[in-house]
C-alpha cells in the first residue's frame, strides 16, 4: 500500500503566507484604531453630556459647533456654544453663556482625538470673552465652585492665563495661569495665590487643569491629581477679592484698564464651570474619560 507523505512548505510558500498576513494587518489596524478612537470620544461624549442636565453646570463648551453665531448687542458674532440646559441659579439664561470669539482664535481639527475639534489661541491677540456674569460671580468666602479644562501649551514662555475673572493688580475672583519664568502653574482666588511645580508644565502636551474652591479653600488639579508641592505668597496681585463687574475671560486676563493681556499660546478643549465642589473621585473621571 502506497503511504501519502505530506509535503512541508517552501521557504517561497512561508513568505507568501507571512506576506498576506502582514497585508491583512495593514488592512485591519487602521480600522481597529479607527474604532478604538471612535469608542472613547463617545464615551468622553457622554460624560460631558451629563454636565449639561447638572442643575450646577453654568458653562459647558465641549468645542463641537465650530460654526456656531451668538447675537450680542444686536450683532452676530462667532462663538462656543454653551450646552448646559439644566442649571437652576436664580437668574440664569444659557445663551448668556456663550463664548464670543474675540481677534478670530482659530478652529483646529484633532483636539484630544483626531475626530475631535479644538480651539487655537496665538498669544498675541485672541481670547473668548463670556457676556454673563450673574451666575458666575462668586462669593469666594462662601461658594463652592469647580472650573475644568484641556489646554495643550505650544511653549513655555512668558506669562499664559488659561481662563479668569479678574483685573488684574485691583481685584480678582479668580484665575489659573502658566508662570513660565518658574515652570510652574499658578492661580489667584480672590486675595490668596498658590502656585504649584508638580507635575511640571511641558509643552505640546495635553493636560486636564481643574479648580475648586470650597469656601475660599482652594485645590488645582491636573490630569486628576491634586497639584503637589504648593507655594503660597499670602497675597495675590489683586489689592480685592472681588471683580463682579468683570467678564469671564479664556485665553487672556484682564488687567486695568479695560485692556487685555498674559495671552495664552495652545490650544484648549473642553471648559466647564460648576456651582458645586466636585468630589476628588468626580475629577479624576472627567480626566480619565477624556484622557487621549
Amino acid at each position: 500500500m502506497r503511504r501519502c507523505c505530506k509535503r512541508p512548505f517552501t521557504i517561497i510558500e512561508l513568505l507568501v503566507v507571512v506576506s498576506v498576513i502582514s497585508l491583512l494587518a495593514g488592512l485591519l489596524l487602521p480600522a481597529l484604531a479607527k474604532a478604538k478612537e471612535r469608542a472613547r470620544y463617545t464615551r468622553w461624549l457622554s460624560t460631558n453630556n451629563h454636565f449639561n442636565s447638572d442643575p450646577s453646570t453654568v458653562v459647558n463648551y465641549n468645542f463641537e459647533i465650530p460654526d456656531f453665531k451668538m447675537n450680542y448687542q444686536g450683532a452676530y458674532f462667532p462663538a462656543v456654544y454653551n450646552s448646559a440646559t439644566g442649571c437652576e441659579a436664580t437668574g440664569f439664561v444659557q445663551s448668556d453663556y456663550h463664548g464670543i470669539l474675540r481677534n478670530a482664535p482659530q478652529w483646529r481639527r484633532g483636539g484630544r482625538w483626531v475626530s475631535k475639534r479644538s480651539l487655537q489661541f496665538d498669544g498675541r491677540t485672541t481670547y473668548v470673552e463670556i457676556p454673563g456674569t450673574s451666575s458666575i460671580d462668586f462669593n469666594i468666602a462662601k461658594d463652592d465652585f469647580t472650573i475644568s479644562t484641556w489646554v495643550k501649551l505650544d511653549n513655555l514662555t512668558g506669562t499664559q492665563t488659561f481662563f479668569g475673572k479678574c483685573e488684574w493688580n485691583l481685584s480678582s475672583q479668580y484665575d489659573v495661569f502658566l508662570n513660565g519664568a518658574r515652570k510652574r502653574f499658578e492661580t489667584d482666588v480672590g486675595r490668596g495665590t498658590a502656585a504649584w511645580t508638580s507635575p511640571a508644565p511641558a509643552a505640546n502636551q495635553w493636560f486636564n487643569i481643574a479648580l475648586t474652591s470650597e469656601s475660599g479653600k482652594y485645590q488645582l488639579y491636573v490630569n486628576g491629581k491634586a497639584m503637589a508641592n504648593r507655594t503660597t505668597s499670602g497675597t495675590s496681585i489683586s489689592k480685592n477679592a472681588q471683580s463682579p463687574a468683570k467678564k469671564l475671560l479664556l485665553g487672556a486676563a484682564n488687567i486695568t484698564g479695560n485692556r487685555r493681556n498674559y495671552y495664552f499660546m495652545g490650544r484648549m478643549d473642553e471648559f466647564i464651570v460648576s456651582k458645586r465642589l466636585w468630589t476628588p473621585s468626580e475629577i479624576k473621571a472627567v480626566y480619565e474619560m477624556g484622557v487621549p
